[in-house]
Order: structure tokens, then C-alpha cells, then sequence
């Protein structure tokens, strides 16, 4: 091949093989578990107090996805009795929505994880790139992952353009690309580790100041999402309704 995409995750075996190694990387931030319930009517909903954090997304066919995050420091324990673990998580975060559930029903088995890694790699060599999770991971509590793929994989292709067997215009895209990953996503890790540690205090009493202006709230959860830079939603408007509450 005359390029090599390793898009191939967390656990890269481009990555290993290639030797690309961490130029950033963070300790393990939470462990997180989630399941489906039937008869939870929901919409797109975030709960949080310090140590926990709670999702509710509607999903197809009726089912709803519940997550709950932990601090890493409590994964030994929490894996052994997951169940446990995250219904006290729920009521003690959320009781309304703890409600809710005991009238619905679990469908599906629990999944979870606490091997969320942080860090960028390396983003290209001789004959390879890297891309999505592979070249940039970090927690999933934003639920970033697969945005920044696909703006990465947009990045790549756009910098490569019709220059893939030119040697030297392939070079000049590759080091832009590495370019725009370290411009373009470095806010986002920062933005997710932050959310990552599980302190909500300042974060929710800004949101609480939000209240009545639905402008401002939308652009908050844009931002959460992508769609929004953190640059655009810290503007004059924010900052005004912060100084007048």
C-alpha cells in the first residue's frame, strides 16, 4: 500500500507495530457502565454530583440507554458487583430517574469498561497515518470518539488531496494533518478530562445561570457535542449573563 490508515482503535495494532509513541498522555480517568431499559420514558438527559455522573439517551425502538461514570479509583470495586453499584449511583444521583427505572425493565446485559486511555500518538511515519481513536483517545464521557474520527478522516483526506503518490506533497499533508490534530483537538481532550474528573461544582452553578436564557443552553450542549468550539460558546453573551447573576 502506498499509505497505511490505521484507524484500527484504542489498542492500535498500526500504532504498535509502526512504533508510534505518545507524545501526550493522562492517567485513566473513570470507569463507566451502561445498559437498556424498556419503559423509561426519557429524553436526552445528564445528571451529576461530585464522583458521579449519570446519561439518559433515548435510543430505537423504545429502549433507553442509562450510563453511570465512577471515579477509576473505584473500578475494582464497582466491577465486582456492578449491578449494585450503578442502581446506588442512579438514586443517589438522580432519584426521579431511579424511579423511572424501577417501572421499566433491563433488556440487555451490562457493558462497561475501565480501560479508557489518554493520550495523542504520533500521527504518521514512513508509509503510515493514523486516525480516530488510534492517533487520539480520551474518556468517552463527552462522547466525542467517533465526531472527531470523522473530522480527522475529513482533515486527512483534505490535506492529501490528489498528492498521494507525490512524496514530498505527501509529507507536507501528513505533517499539516498532525497540525490540525494538535489546533483542533487538544481543547476537546482538555474539555473531556476536565469533565473526566467527576468534580461538577463550577460547571453547574454556570449551568444554573443558564437557566431562561434556552440560547445559551443550546450552544452549551453543542459544544459538548462538536458542533460548537469552546471558543464560541465562551463569547460576550455568556460572559455577560455570568457577570449579571
Amino acid at each position: 500500500a502506498r499509505l497505511v490508515v490505521g484507524a484500527d482503535g484504542m489498542r492500535s495494532l498500526v500504532a504498535r507495530k509502526a512504533g508510534a509513541r505518545n507524545v501526550i498522555e493522562h492517567p485513566r480517568m473513570t470507569c463507566t457502565y451502561y445498559s437498556y431499559w424498556t419503559g423509561v420514558p426519557s429524553h436526552f438527559e445528564l445528571y451529576e454530583r461530585p464522583g458521579r455522573w449519570i446519561g439518559v439517551i433515548p435510543t430505537n425502538d423504545g429502549l433507553t440507554l442509562v450510563m453511570a461514570y465512577f471515579p477509576q479509583s473505584e473500578f475494582s470495586v464497582v466491577r465486582t458487583a456492578v449491578e449494585p453499584a450503578f442502581l446506588e449511583a442512579v438514586r443517589s444521583t438522580a432519584p426521579g430517574l431511579s424511579e423511572r427505572m424501577s417501572a421499566g425493565e433491563r433488556v440487555e446485559q451490562w457493558y462497561g469498561t475501565g480501560h479508557q486511555e489518554n493520550f495523542f500518538r504520533q500521527a504518521y511515519g514512513p508509509g503510515w497515518v493514523l486516525l480516530g481513536d488510534a492517533v487520539h483517545h480520551k474518556d468517552s464521557i463527552t462522547a466525542r470518539g467517533i465526531t472527531d474520527a470523522f473530522l480527522q478522516a475529513q482533515s486527512l483526506t483534505g490535506h492529501i488531496g490528489d498528492g498521494l503518490h507525490d512524496d514530498a506533497a505527501l509529507n507536507v499533508a501528513l505533517r499539516r494533518y498532525e497540525n490540525d490534530l494538535n489546533d483542533t483537538f487538544l481543547d476537546f481532550y482538555q474539555g473531556a478530562l476536565n469533565v473526566a474528573e467527576l468534580k461538577p461544582e463550577g460547571r453547574t452553578e454556570m449551568l444554573r445561570k443558564l437557566v431562561g436564557h434556552q440560547e445559551l443552553i443550546d450552544r452549551y450542549f453543542s459544544t459538548v457535542s462538536g458542533a460548537c468550539s469552546i471558543d464560541d460558546f465562551y463569547n460576550a453573551d455568556l460572559l455577560t449573563v455570568l457577570d449579571q447573576s
